[in-house]
């Protein structure tokens, strides 16, 4: 990834989407965690979840693999029940921004049983 801060909305598996903070609408905060928060925002009209990490705080608690280990897996897992990680910013940035799903999924009917099984070994 090189280091301009221009903004690509086409982008392939091996070219992920890059984004700029500045062309970033901040929302709501949505969610908040032991060393970051995780807000709504806007990127020209698409919602994108931007999880605003305390890098301070994750040395301080030695977090730092398992941050690693998180963005890993969240770059490379293509699942419908799970948000994709299209953009990582630069070592020393701490954000990065998943697909925020639109559907608000208690208002949806239930699994059926056998599709719950699916996921009972999580």
């Amino acid at each position: 990834m090189s280091g301009d801060s221009t903004s690509d909305e086409e982008g392939s598996q091996e070219d992920p989407p890059r984004y700029d903070i500045d062309d970033m609408e901040i929302v709501k905060t949505i969610g908040t965690g032991t060393f970051g928060r995780v807000v709504l925002c806007r990127h020209r009209g698409k919602p994108l979840a931007l999880k605003i990490l305390s890098m301070v705080d994750v040395i301080r608690l030695k977090q730092v693999e398992h941050v690693r280990n998180e963005i890993t897996v969240l770059k490379e897992v293509n699942h419908p029940f799970i948000v994709n990680m299209p953009r990582v910013k630069a070592p020393g940035d701490p954000s990065c921004f998943d697909d925020y799903p639109e559907t608000d999924w208690r208002s949806q009917p239930p699994l059926p049983p056998d599709q719950l099984a699916l996921f009972q070994d999580f």
